[in-house]
């Protein structure tokens, strides 16, 4: 959460001048989404809410970048973990496997629209890098 609140505003207007205007709002959107969990923790004192604000705030951000950027093939994706982890380490157990189950229906909807029409076509093209396959 930390970094996104620095880097957030980065992404932002780096989609933004590259024309990617869906993932630019989202970056903003989400980046200021992240004082919320924090908002919440310091008026209520719930960590179970806290730790499901943020682990919402990560998952709908991470989901959408991956449906504009290739589906199961986004980088986004191997982002996805993070999400169940942090609503373990902040609001328990329960959160975690109702967060990894939220995650693994975004991960099959994804697969089953691979190749569709349902997701437009991947914004940025893919790179070959040293590490990929």
């Amino acid at each position: 959460m930390h970094c996104r609140g620095r880097l957030g505003p980065v992404f932002a207007l780096l989609y933004w001048s590259l024309g990617f205007r869906a993932l630019a709002i989202g970056n903003a959107l989400a980046t200021l989404g992240v004082t919320a969990p924090l908002l919440v923790l310091v008026r209520t004192g719930s960590l179970l809410l806290a730790g499901n604000l943020a682990a919402a705030d990560l998952a709908w951000i991470l989901v959408l970048d991956a449906s504009l950027q290739g589906g199961l093939a986004a980088p986004a994706v191997t982002w996805f973990a993070t999400v169940p982890t942090i609503a373990v380490l902040v609001a328990g157990r329960r959160s975690g496997a109702m967060w990894g189950g939220a995650i693994s229906g975004a991960v099959a909807a994804l697969f089953g629209s691979t190749g569709s029409a349902c997701f437009p076509r991947r914004l940025l093209p893919p790179t070959r890098s040293s590490w990929s396959v």
